[in-house]
């Protein structure tokens, strides 16, 4: 039985190629690993969200050119700077068709703009840490291919199952694994069972943005303390000086009265 995103793969690729450059593309072998097909150019994008890995499209030199020219509208020799941006976008589009059909399944896809990359006549390496589904394509003679490469969750959630199980299994069992870091030497003390919490597993707790919040509020309740306070003892210093100035002042006002009068 074929991988469901193979499907999705000659969905987009036929539709772009059919309903925008009104061209027929021919569906080809497909398989469950990367396309054995030499691979001189490819469009690489990236996905992210619900679906973590990337959509290639690629093949030789001249299925490049073929590609890229059928956005254009023209055909050239060389893969130039536009025809290297047409047979990105060529990419870009077919990615994003797989997208809009898997975000339907899965959710929301975040699509990373389109990178070409040229291995010059040499095989490009497949990501071989994600597994991968291909799909060969014919059009006007030539073959390129699309294929998906993606993680495997599955996999990777029976790898979990599979570590949890040896876990419990040997969870009766003394092993240096199930000492406590903690304890000097990696050896296991009464203590480590007995201690409370750590205070860094407290703090792991509690909300960060909580304990910024009430560190700000007590030290600006602290600063205005310290002003208030501040504050007094100066103007307790300062009133003899300030009751002293205004009894001078008074006194030359009245002398200045007397003598006008």
């Amino acid at each position: 039985m074929s991988h469901p995103f193979i499907a999705v793969l000659q969905e987009a690729v036929q539709e772009i190629a059919e309903t925008m450059l009104f061209i027929e593309v021919v569906p080809g072998e497909t398989a469950n690993q990367c396309a054995a097909l030499p691979d001189a150019c490819c469009a690489v994008i990236g996905y992210s969200g619900a679906l973590t890995g990337q959509m290639r499209l690629g093949g030789t030199k001249a299925a490049a050119l073929k590609l890229g020219g059928a956005l254009l509208g023209e055909e050239r020799d060389e893969l130039d700077a536009d025809m290297k941006d047409a047979f990105a976008e060529m990419g870009n589009m077919i990615a994003g068709g797989v997208q809009t059909r898997l975000e339907a399944e899965m959710g929301a896809i975040q699509i990373s703009p389109p990178e070409v990359v040229e291995s010059d006549g040499e095989h490009l390496h497949c990501n071989k840490d994600m597994a991968c589904v291909s799909h060969l394509f014919e059009m006007d003679g030539v073959t390129f291919f699309a294929e998906i490469f993606y993680v495997d969750s599955a996999a990777n959630d029976a790898a979990d199952g599979q570590s949890k199980a040896q876990s419990s299994d040997n969870g009766n069992e003394k092993t240096l694994d199930n000492y406590d870091e903690r304890a000097p030497g990696g050896h296991e003390t009464a203590s480590d069972h007995d201690e409370e919490p750590s205070t860094s597993d407290a703090r792991e707790v509690l909300d960060r943005n909580t304990v910024r919040t009430m560190l700000r509020e007590v030290m600006g309740d602290t600063l205005r303390k310290a002003t208030q306070e501040m504050a007094r003892e100066e103007i307790k210093e300062s009133l003899p000086d300030v009751a002293e100035r205004l009894v001078l002042e008074e006194i030359e006002r009245l002398k200045q009265t007397d003598g006008s009068s």
